[in-house]
């Protein structure tokens, strides 16, 4: 891997304002990005679409299990209230426009149809037009021209209502990083292949890592880097690991499991998708050989069963910050192998998974469960660091969440990569 130099004297110059070599030489894309405490949260970035004079930062789901940019466009509809799917409900509900396309001075807009399921199509949204513009992130490092995304103008939801429509909840805008395949769910606009095509970065490499937790209840920042690399993100190896293939999305073999000194090899044969886009992670226990209920004994009553969910029986303030849980991975060299631990406590959910509101004195709810399936959501990035290459397929992990809260790239140990270069 070569390095480039970095001119920048501060973190502040490197930032704002590329030194003329890197901008040059090895041009990148910095975008932060946060994990906010709670129920349903995601990976989000706060980007601007367009460049109208009051165009104002939209919460943007970074999602690794999609790789199809959208907005919502203007006069955009949302229809929910059916329990089914596919079905049309009773109730509909106007978005705020967050993209104003016509006071952009530098949008294009093409007609171009859209369709995209989400959750098994318990979401789904579609649209005629494209729209070509600049898109800038909060604490980037500058506005991306000429980049390319769908603009949503109607969806559905499936979420049961008894025709009181008194509302839903709804994503403002995802940008896909999962790689492109020929399959209609990576119909584009792709983000990350329009960057390599236009020359906006010179590598088809993304690394995402969250920092330190400060305490339950906070929003963990961090950061996605695009061409690029920051070394002083992560501790010990950065592991490569095999790409399991399968459909949208990355995947990866399953890891054994181990927590409180006890390693579980679970009984479902099944790869885990790695996801930015869900909230909660799902670990693949069956009940029917008892592993559920060897997975409990082994916390000694630490953890238990609450309304669905995995939970820490005692308030989610009570959770001790060394304590985690480990997923060993095994490495594509047969030699290797990353343990990535997830401090429990970072898995903690808001008072709105209670049951109970008299039970946020004695249990916490986590952002885990275990079922047949298995999927590492937004809690496990809180302490991943993962880099993917879209020119090769390669994913690599190592422990992240280490870095101070806060802390914007360092160019110390900043890397921009060339062309034909990887992590």
């Amino acid at each position: 891997m070569k390095s480039s130099l970095l001119l920048a004297s501060s973190l502040s110059t490197l930032v704002s304002s590329l030194s003329s070599e890197i901008a040059a030489d090895a041009p990148f894309h910095y975008i932060p990005i946060d994990y906010n405490y709670g129920y349903n949260e995601r990976v989000t970035a706060n980007l601007t679409y367009g460049t109208a004079s009051d165009a104002q930062p939209v919460r943007t789901v970074l999602d690794t299990g999609s790789a199809n940019f959208w907005v919502w466009g203007p006069d955009a509809v949302i229809n929910y209230g059916s329990q089914y799917l596919g079905f049309t409900g009773p109730c509909n509900t106007s978005v705020p426009l967050e993209y104003d396309l016509l006071n952009s001075t530098t949008a294009v807009v093409t007609n171009h149809s859209s369709y995209y399921s989400y959750g098994g199509n318990s979401k789904i949204l579609s649209g005629t037009q494209y729209s070509n513009d600049t898109i800038t992130a909060s604490g980037g490092n500058g506005a991306i021209s000429n980049t390319q995304f769908a603009l949503a103008t109607h969806g559905q939801l499936r979420q049961y209502d008894n025709g009181s429509c008194l509302g839903t909840t709804y994503d403002l805008a995802i940008l896909g990083l999962a790689p492109y395949t020929t399959d209609l769910y990576t119909a584009g606009p792709l983000f990350r292949q329009t960057l390599y095509e236009t020359g906006a970065v010179a590598a088809r490499t993304v690394v995402m890592w969250f920092n330190q937790a400060v305490r339950v209840g906070e929003k963990f920042t961090g950061g996605a880097l695009f061409g690029a690399i920051d070394t002083s993100k992560f501790t010990g190896p950065l592991v490569r690991v095999p790409n399991a293939g399968g459909a949208v999305g990355l995947y990866v073999h399953k890891p054994l499991i181990k927590i409180n000194g006890k390693t579980f090899n679970t009984s479902y044969a099944t790869d885990c998708l790695v996801d930015s886009g869900t909230h909660a992670d799902s670990l693949p226990f069956s009940y029917t050989d008892n592993q559920e209920s060897a997975f409990y004994n082994a916390t000694n009553g630490m953890l238990m069963a609450y309304n669905g969910v995995v939970a820490y029986n005692g308030p989610c303030s009570a959770i001790p910050a060394n304590y985690s849980i480990g997923y060993e991975f095994a490495g594509v060299n047969a030699n290797e192998s990353i343990t990535i631990n997830v401090p429990i406590r970072n898995y903690a959910r808001s008072s709105s998974s209670y049951a109970n509101a008299s039970d946020a004195a004695t249990v916490c709810p986590l952002n885990m469960d275990l079922t047949s399936d298995c999927i590492f959501g937004a809690t496990f990035f809180t302490a991943l660091f993962l880099a993917h290459d879209e020119g090769d397929g390669s994913i690599a992990f190592a422990q992240g969440g280490v870095a101070s809260d806060g802390s914007e790239l360092n160019a110390a140990s900043f890397r921009a990569f060339g062309a034909g270069e990887s992590f």
